[in-house]
């Protein structure tokens, strides 16, 4: 039963652990969506600046190759931001899982534990209706 009990301390304390992990990585998540809103903007401000560009004459070339410079690094951030926005949805996918896991776990040793403490009481009481019936008998024989 002390056993069960560290085990479902154990689980509690992973239950809150786990958390704040997920805590952290929503947050880690919005930072991550910003950058990634950032990071279109960027591309938008840069078509634009594209457009100006073909629009001018003399400097129409190097803005240009600035732009697509730009864009493409947007495009490249923009994917890795991506990227790295799924697996932080899967490792969040993952964390909820274990969390639900975790507290089923954690709902099975209550009752363990429920089931035990009854059992521990009938026996004391069994116990205590045997002491009961031997100083019966004692009294009996005296």
């Amino acid at each position: 039963i002390e056993q069960r009990l560290v085990q479902a301390e154990k689980y509690e304390l992973d239950c809150e652990r786990l958390v704040l992990e997920v805590n952290d990585l929503r947050e880690r998540l919005d930072v991550r969506a910003r950058s990634t809103e950032s990071a279109q903007l960027r591309f938008a401000r840069a078509e634009v600046a594209e457009a100006q560009a073909a629009a001018s004459s003399g400097e129409v070339f190097s803005e240009l190759r600035a732009v697509q410079a730009a864009k493409s690094e947007a495009h490249r951030r923009s994917a890795d931001l991506e990227n790295e926005l799924a697996s932080v949805r899967l490792q969040l996918a993952h964390l909820d899982r274990e969390r639900s896991s975790n507290g089923i776990t954690f709902e099975t040793l209550r009752c363990e534990l429920d089931e035990a403490k009854g059992e521990r009481e009938e026996a004391c009481k069994a116990r205590n209706r045997c002491g009961f019936e031997l100083a019966e008998a004692h009294r009996r024989f005296e």
